[in-house]
């Protein structure tokens, strides 16, 4: 049977996967960095850091990027958001000018690896295969696949926690996020078991993990 799993964490990427692609490029008024991120299924956000050399009031730039499809797009201060559905590896291209200076930035970007950070809407999603085996909770308040979704993350949440523990330290020494990771696996946990998890319905399960990665933002 296929495997459907239509959820990933909000964070998932920022914390364990290649969310972001990043180019940094040095003009003689100072360094510019721009950062490729999905945010959504199919959007993307390009953001741009500014290390200036001197300290003005005020530089002269302007952006424009070829997008993977071959798109020329004006971006303001090199900030912009676009879709993009390609799932393979894309080239792009920023053309920025910096006072007197323009350069062409080059990235490479693999879509086929990135993961949407956000929740789908299931609501009209159909599952064929036989779920018997993952229909233990007997609740008509969940699809078979949201099910699957909630135990999927069961599965993956000592090594996902692991995994942000290395990234960020100060995480360990946190007891407000300790305690609250713990509550989350913990209820989790008494869900599978059918035993009074405070999981009752799928958008207290979605509200739970997206509290959790605002907890880890705050406190990494």
């Amino acid at each position: 049977m296929k495997k459907i799993i239509t959820l990933v964490l909000i964070g998932f990427a920022l914390f364990v996967g290649n969310a972001f692609a990043t180019v940094c490029s040095d003009f003689d008024a100072g360094k510019i960095c721009l950062w490729l991120k999905n945010v959504w299924s199919g959007k993307y956000t390009i953001e741009k850091t500014f290390k200036p050399k001197e300290k003005k009031y005020s530089y002269k730039l302007e952006c424009q990027v070829l997008t993977p499809d071959n798109y020329i797009k004006e971006m303001w201060l090199c900030n912009w958001t676009f879709e993009y559905s390609g799932k393979w590896i894309g080239k792009i291209e920023y053309y920025v000018s910096l006072e007197w200076q323009r350069k062409i930035i080059k990235d490479t970007y693999d879509f086929t690896n990135n993961p949407d950070p956000y929740f789908e809407n299931d609501s009209d999603d159909e599952d064929n295969g036989d779920d018997s085996d993952d229909d233990q909770n007997n609740s008509s308040d969940f699809t078979a696949k949201q099910l699957k979704d909630i135990k999927y993350v069961y599965n993956i949440w000592p090594n996902f926690v692991k995994k942000i523990e290395r990234k960020y330290p100060k995480l360990m020494r946190s007891s407000q996020w300790q305690d609250f990771q713990w509550y989350l696996y913990d209820q989790l946990e008494r869900f599978i078991d059918d035993n009074n998890s405070d999981i009752t319905n799928y958008e207290v399960f979605k509200d739970m993990m997206i509290d959790f990665i605002k907890l880890t933002k705050q406190e990494r």
